[in-house]
């Protein structure tokens, strides 16, 4: 049996992020094993990152957080029905190519999202789709109204076999089985900065060459900051990163460096940060090309997530994969998704509390143990890679495939 693995990705806005990439290396499964691959992406896509690629084809009029963000109610009826209308001229369109069966995928979804795709793919034949809840993790799972709006729909998914819906994190499974006893699987979450035979070969390369200490002098640590805006909610807690900063340079030591992405819309207290932390680090201004950040990360050798456990208690980061993957210890938040995994693999500190003291001792104590911290982390990529790899996300939808 053939099929066309088509992936929903509404946020081709540019090679910053990890968007594009998680797309680029699905795309890469589904050559190796002769598949038809597609991504719809968004209209506004630049024409020099899809030109010459035939499996993108600009769909979507809004990002995947104009639906997906949008709180218990959802976005405007307006909005669904254009995204309703998009699928269904989307399927249309690679009909008209073969007539093979169609696999939907969506990475950045929402109950919203899914409830449209849904009821799509209950219509049609030779469709099945999987969803996963990237925006789940914004919406308070245990309230009374979100029960109320969302508990038949979700028990209804739990049952078809036409239909999956899968989860970021295991803390947002408990949570969400707590709330509406449905247990949905966590999807795998890899590396987009790394495909896997990328990490397979960096593994070789280490036990090779058995080049896992520094030669510098000076520790480099990165802080990947964006600053967020009212727009964004909740905000990441990136802002931090600037007292952070403060509190720990100048040092002999250690090479602090700082990327602030420039906000999407006017923010005084990030333009503020930015000029301060412009002062005392080697600082990065507005989104840097994938291979230019890839290199910075390589480069590096601790990588800070000041994440708010408002922002991330539920929620995966795609910065914390690339950091265990390339063997960066990480210092993130307690209780944060990040926290918990560095507790239990041991690859970096947590800060106990979310304010700059807190950040600057943990950060000393990956400093002051590098060595064995860095062994720690190399060990957690490795672990992590096991279930967490292109193939494993790509067996994981063809449960679907009867």
């Amino acid at each position: 049996m053939s099929i066309n693995l088509v992936s929903i990705n509404p946020d081709t806005r540019s090679l910053s992020g990890h968007f594009f990439f998680y797309d680029f290396n699905i795309m890469e499964i589904c050559s190796h094993y002769d598949l038809n691959f597609y991504s719809l992406c968004w209209k506004e896509t630049p024409n020099k990152l899809i030109e010459n690629k035939f499996q993108f084809i600009p769909t979507f009029r809004d990002n995947s957080w104009a639906i997906g963000n949008r709180g218990i109610s959802g976005p405007p009826e307006s909005l669904l029905n254009l995204f309703t209308r998009e699928i269904q001229d989307a399927i249309g369109q690679i009909r008209s190519h073969n007539n093979n069966d169609i696999f939907l995928y969506m990475y950045t979804g929402s109950l919203n999202h899914a409830e449209v795709i849904a009821e799509v793919v209950w219509r049609q034949k030779n469709v099945v789709a999987n969803v996963n809840l990237f925006w789940l993790p914004f919406i308070d799972v245990m309230s009374v109204e979100f029960k109320r709006r969302w508990a038949t729909f979700l028990t209804l998914v739990d049952k078809s076999s036409k239909v999956k819906i899968t989860v970021t994190t295991s803390e947002m499974q408990e949570l969400l089985y707590k709330s509406l006893n449905v247990r949905f699987a966590v999807a795998p979450h890899p590396c987009t900065l790394l495909s896997d035979r990328d990490f397979v070969k960096l593994k070789i390369d280490e036990l090779l060459t058995g080049n896992l200490n520094r030669t510098r002098r000076k520790l480099i640590v990165l802080l990947p900051g964006r600053a967020g805006t009212e727009m964004q909610m909740p905000n990441k807690g990136y802002l931090i990163a600037v007292d952070i900063v403060k509190k720990l340079t100048p040092s002999k030591d250690i090479l602090y460096k700082f990327i602030m992405r420039k906000p999407t819309s006017s923010n005084p207290h990030a333009e503020l940060a930015a000029k301060e932390v412009k002062e005392l680090t080697e600082f990065f201004d507005d989104e840097l090309p994938e291979d230019d950040f890839a290199q910075l990360l390589k480069s590096t050798d601790i990588i800070v997530l000041p994440y708010s456990q408002t922002a991330f208690s539920y929620r995966t980061s795609g910065l914390f994969i690339d950091a265990i993957y390339l063997g960066k210890p990480v210092v993130s938040l307690k209780g944060t998704w990040m926290g918990n995994r560095i507790e239990e693999f041991g690859c970096g500190a947590v800060a106990i509390t979310h304010d700059a003291n807190s950040f600057a001792e943990a950060i000393k104590e990956v400093a002051n143990n590098y060595s064995t911290y860095q062994k720690n982390t190399i060990k957690a990529g490795a672990k992590w890679f096991q279930n967490n790899n292109w193939i494993s996300l790509f067996g994981s939808l063809l449960q679907l495939i009867n």
